[in-house]
């Protein structure tokens, strides 16, 4: 049996989880099937560890438009436009911009309130939208929504 391993998730597959193109060197795409269908909101993805990298003024070669933004919102408060422009690689005029608009709305944010509201999980949300269960795990932080962990039990080990 023929396999592959995904370029997103790193994971080693059958060579049927792949889908077929033509134009790739061995006639298959290079993320898996689950990777591909998760993609197809990548625009109003955020990766929080590209985020992180780029705080730290690491920043990978692409970034999304919604990771900038949310980069550019980290830093605000602690360094001046210009400072946040060198450490990010961005344009002034485009942390300016990033500053002083209002974040977009994710298309399905609504759906996602509505649906966190009645607690459901979020692996369901995710499966009945359409989306990362990460995606939905950030939209539901940032309406405030995301379900409380239960605290520790006194007496476990650690």
């Amino acid at each position: 049996m023929k396999t592959k391993t995904c370029t997103r998730c790193r994971c080693t597959r059958d060579i049927g989880s792949f889908y077929r193109r033509c134009a790739s060197p061995g006639g298959y795409r290079p993320e898996c099937k689950d990777c591909s269908r998760d993609g197809a909101h990548t625009r109003h993805r955020v990766d929080e560890m590209a985020v992180e990298r780029t705080v730290a003024g690491d920043p990978p070669k692409r970034l999304t438009p919604a990771e900038k933004r949310a980069a550019v919102q980290r830093l605000a408060g602690r360094l001046t436009p210009g400072q946040i422009a060198e450490r990010t690689g961005l344009s002034y005029d485009r942390v300016q911009y990033y500053l002083h608009t209002d974040q977009p709305q994710h298309p399905k944010a609504g759906r996602v309130a509505e649906l966190a509201v009645e607690r459901v999980p979020t692996k369901v949300i995710a499966r009945q939208l359409g989306m990362s269960p990460v995606t939905v795990r950030a939209l539901r932080r940032e309406m405030g929504l995301e379900p409380q962990t239960p605290p520790m039990l006194k007496g476990s080990a650690a």
